[in-house]
Parts: structure tokens; C-alpha cells; sequence
């Protein structure tokens, strides 16, 4: 991305059918989810290292770590107003290329 901005490498989406009431539930659900991992992160590593079944998968605490760093933090728990900027610049560009209809708008749960 340009101007320092990060790289959105995922997000959550929820259907807005389901209601506003419901909408906002699940967004602080996950909200408080990434909160709890966050203050517990030896405990998930530790959770999902011994979950893990695919050997082939080479799956070690150092990779894990690397990954939880750029996928659960911070940016993921709050979205920060550069990572607000990020997704709509990734829009922007998608709208732009022809891969998103021109209509296509991000919307933020409460």
C-alpha cells in the first residue's frame, strides 16, 4: 500500500439481514474474542499447537508466533484509523481494477 499504510490481510464480515441488534452482538463477540486471546496468547499458542494434526503442516511455537503477530493484534482488535484507510483504499483500487462492482462499499459493525 502507499502512504504507510498497513496491509489488510483479512477481516470479518457479517451479514447485515441478521439484523442490527444481532450485527452488534457478534461484532463485540469478536471483538472481546481477539481481546481474550490477545491477554492470553501463550495459552492459544499452546491450545492450537496441540490441536494441530497435520504433520506436514511443520507447524512450530516460532511460526505460530509469527503469524498470531500479523493476524491477531492490536489492528485486528480495534481498527485503528490507518487500518480503517487501508480497507478503503483496498476498495478503491478493487473498484477501480473492475474486480469490485463500483457499488461495493465497506460498512463497519458497531
Amino acid at each position: 500500500m502507499t502512504g504507510g499504510l498497513p496491509l489488510p490481510l483479512g477481516g470479518n464480515v457479517i451479514r447485515r439481514g441478521l439484523g442490527e441488534a444481532t450485527v452488534a452482538r457478534v461484532s463485540q463477540l469478536c471483538r472481546e474474542s481477539i481481546a481474550w486471546a490477545l491477554a492470553h496468547r501463550d495459552e492459544v499458542m499452546t491450545a492450537l499447537l496441540a490441536a494441530e494434526t497435520r504433520a506436514e503442516v511443520g507447524l512450530d511455537r516460532a511460526l505460530l508466533d509469527r503469524y498470531l503477530t500479523m493476524y491477531a493484534n492490536e489492528d485486528t482488535r480495534r481498527m485503528a484509523p490507518d487500518v480503517r484507510k487501508a480497507v478503503e483504499e483496498l476498495f478503491k483500487r478493487g473498484r477501480a481494477a473492475g474486480i469490485l462492482a463500483k457499488d461495493v462499499n465497506v460498512e463497519y459493525a458497531p
